[in-house]
């Protein structure tokens, strides 16, 4: 039986380690040969990773001319705040690399996922929010990734680049970067003291969050099965107060700990409400949502507390 090569950029990451554990739970290997990229490789896992940096010119047509592969997922991501510049220059152009390159090649790439974000809506004015609303990004991260979705339509719509953008919401899981709310509470909650504080900014916002098992679920079911050129919103389709979380992070952590609210970790321009509609991606793909927001949690406190 043949195995179609999948080329899993990022595969270091956060997300890109999660994708590895999915494979190996799926048994995904008997079927599929994975090639990793990211640009550092920290600790070996079930995808053989190769150091590579994509941001740089011609990095990426090479790599996929010389792998040739049958799908590629990228999770290669600038998260962090910083400029636009900086932004789209991970976040959309090697998304634009790719994309250009499977369009002027004789290569015969099946499919190629791309991440986008919920924060490409920018303030929702209707909840739930659709893949067919308007996107108006507020942020340079979000602005990148929009661009990464028009990019995705272009090649889609003018060259028939199999293509599908997963317009993820706010995710959980373990080892969550830390500059994230819920993994900074969880985090912050472990080092405290009884009586200790912990340090948060608004905690007023409601966010629609999927644990990172479900996402990459998704995502693979998005790769495989999902319709050529969609956009799809991966969401759990239910959103939580901020503050309703850290309230359950604290009662199960049996600390009684006091919370202090700082103006310096509120954000310049900030999301009241964002809740997602996932039918389309329910509908396309068979995909449901398997863990709870709050067993969710659990996972995420109980690592941060076996952290050394």
């Amino acid at each position: 039986m043949k195995k179609y090569k999948v080329l899993v950029l990022g595969c270091d990451g956060f997300t890109g380690r999660h994708f590895q554990a999915y494979a190996e739970k799926m048994r995904l290997f008997g079927r599929y040969a994975f090639v990793g990229i990211d640009r550092s490789c920290k600790e070996s896992g079930s995808i053989k990773c190769r150091i590579l940096d994509l941001s740089l010119p011609g990095v990426v047509e090479k790599l996929l001319t010389a792998e040739k592969p049958d799908y590629v997922i990228n999770f290669a991501a600038d998260c962090m705040p910083g400029d636009g510049f900086s932004a789209v220059k991970v976040n959309s152009e090697i998304s634009l690399r790719i994309l250009d390159t499977a369009a002027n090649s004789r290569l015969k790439i099946k499919k190629i996922l791309l991440i986008g974000s919920a924060s490409e809506y920018g303030n929702i004015k209707k909840i739930p929010v659709t893949e067919n609303d308007k996107i108006a990004p507020v942020t340079h991260y979000a602005m990148s990734k929009a661009v990464q979705a028009l990019y995705a339509e272009c090649y889609w719509q003018r060259f028939g680049v199999n293509v599908n953008v997963a317009r993820t919401f706010n995710i959980l899981g373990e080892n969550l970067p830390g500059y994230l709310s819920i993994a900074s509470f969880a985090e912050q909650i472990k080092k405290a003291d009884r009586g200790g504080s912990i340090y948060v900014g608004n905690l007023n916002s409601r966010r629609d969050f999927l644990d990172i098992s479900d996402v990459v679920d998704a995502y693979w079911k998005i790769l495989t099965v999902g319709k050529s050129g969609e956009v799809y919103n991966v969401c759990m389709g239910k959103s939580f107060e901020i503050r309703d979380l850290l309230a359950y992070l604290i009662k199960k952590s049996g600390k009684k700990i006091k919370i202090c609210t700082t103006s310096g970790l509120f954000k310049k321009i900030d999301v009241s409400d964002s809740r997602g509609d996932n039918s389309k991606l329910r509908k396309h793909t068979g995909w449901s949502p398997v863990v709870s927001v709050f067993d969710s949690l659990d996972k995420m406190l109980s690592s941060a507390s076996d952290k050394k």
